[in-house]
C-alpha cells in the first residue's frame, strides 16, 4: 500500500466487556485511555495488513489448493481419455424391455435409446 499509515503508539487501557458490548451511551464521555486503546488496536491491525496483507495465510491456502488440483488431475479413475469416452459411448449397451432389444447411445451430449431391429 502506498498510503502512509496513521501511527498511534499510545497503548491505552482495554475497556470493560460491558462497554465493548453496549458501546458508549448518549451523554457518556469516552475516556482517553479507552480511546487510545481503540486507536492503537486499529493501528496495529492495519499495520499487520499493510505489512503482509495476510499473504502467509493466502500462500498456505493456495498451496493446499494446488495439491488438491494436482491430485485430482492425476486420478486416472475419475478421468478418461477421449478414446475411452468414444469407446464407452459407442459400446452399444443394450437392454431388453418387454421382449424388445434397445441400444443406448450418447450423441451431442444426450442419451438415446433406440430399438434394435
Amino acid at each position: 500500500m502506498a498510503e502512509q499509515l496513521p501511527k498511534w503508539d499510545a497503548v491505552g487501557v482495554e475497556p470493560p466487556t460491558v462497554l465493548k458490548t453496549d458501546g458508549w451511551q448518549p451523554g457518556m464521555k469516552p475516556s482517553a485511555q479507552h480511546m487510545n486503546w481503540l486507536f492503537n488496536r486499529i493501528y496495529k491491525c492495519l499495520e499487520e495488513i499493510q505489512l503482509n496483507g495476510g499473504t502467509e495465510e493466502i500462500q498456505q491456502e493456495l498451496a493446499a489448493l494446488q495439491e488438491l488440483v494436482a491430485a485430482h488431475q492425476a486420478d486416472d479413475v475419475r478421468h478418461i481419455t477421449a478414446e475411452e469416452r468414444t469407446k464407452w459411448n459407442n459400446a452399444g449397451i443394450t437392454d431388453t424391455i418387454s421382449g424388445k432389444t434397445y441400444k443406448w447411445s450418447m450423441e451431442n451430449g444426450g442419451l438415446f435409446l433406440e430399438e434394435v431391429l
